[in-house]
């Protein structure tokens, strides 16, 4: 299900990573980017997962608002 956002949209140039920041937990080990494949329900693991990040590009000319909603 979409989920919109009601706060502006930013792109990278608006952000500003700042050394030593970040607590020392905060490490790539700890990051996953699987992407779940079936609809499941919130506080559940979904059945079936790809190992792989899948994102789609928030510009109109590379994927449509149909794209995006989904």
């Amino acid at each position: 299900m979409a989920k919109f956002f009601k706060e502006p949209s930013r792109t990278f140039s608006e952000y500003l990573l700042v050394p030593g920041y970040t607590g020392p937990d905060c490490t790539p080990d700890h990051v996953d980017l699987s992407t779940p494949l079936v609809k499941f329900s919130k506080g559940e693991k979904p059945a079936i997962t790809m190992k792989i990040p899948l994102v789609s590009a928030v510009m109109q000319a590379v994927s449509g608002p149909e794209l995006a909603c989904a």
